[in-house]
């Protein structure tokens, strides 16, 4: 029931954002979700669970939505490293990511970028607990997210892997 639930307010969302900005250009940037830590047996079953609603499922309806009511937008996806391979402990949120990945890969083959151009951006770490020298600032992120959905320039990017300048 939650997905049918989600998805169709999804589309009641953007149906309304484009009913009162049809002309607007949008850029949607899917960054929902939370973290959860922990191996195999550390991690209740109801957390899996919460990691696929919350970072998965999330960003299917609200793209899905998004897709029913624009012919063309820019999607922007912060999905992680954690996707592009599997650290110990990180099970749950990992598998997430990378069924996220997945996703939007195949959406970048479903459709042509002058419909949607979709961005996946795979960052390390996001110092989002404070400085961090050897975390990604999050003012940095957004700040290329915004470069990003502002562009007009005749090429895009689809899959970036993003660093700190330092690392520990």
């Amino acid at each position: 029931m939650y997905g049918i639930v989600a998805s169709a307010a999804c589309e009641v969302f953007w149906r309304q954002l484009n009913g009162k900005h049809p002309d607007a250009e949008i850029c949607l940037v899917n960054n929902a979700g939370g973290y959860v830590n922990g191996g195999l047996l550390e991690t209740r079953p109801e957390d899996f669970e919460q990691q696929m609603r919350s970072i998965y499922f999330t960003a299917v309806y609200m793209t899905r939505g998004l897709v029913t009511a624009k012919s063309e937008a820019k999607v922007v996806n912060i999905i992680s490293s954690s996707a592009l391979a599997a650290h110990k402990n990180n099970s749950a949120y990992g598998a997430a990511k990378a069924a996220e990945m997945h996703f939007f890969q195949s959406l970048q083959q479903e459709f042509a970028p002058e419909q949607y151009q979709i961005t996946n951006l795979y960052p390390s770490d996001i110092a989002t607990h404070g400085p961090n020298p050897s975390a990604i600032d999050p003012k940095d992120l957004a700040g290329y997210i915004r470069t990003l959905a502002e562009s007009q320039d005749t090429v895009y990017l689809r899959d970036v892997t993003m660093y700190p300048r330092t690392a520990a």
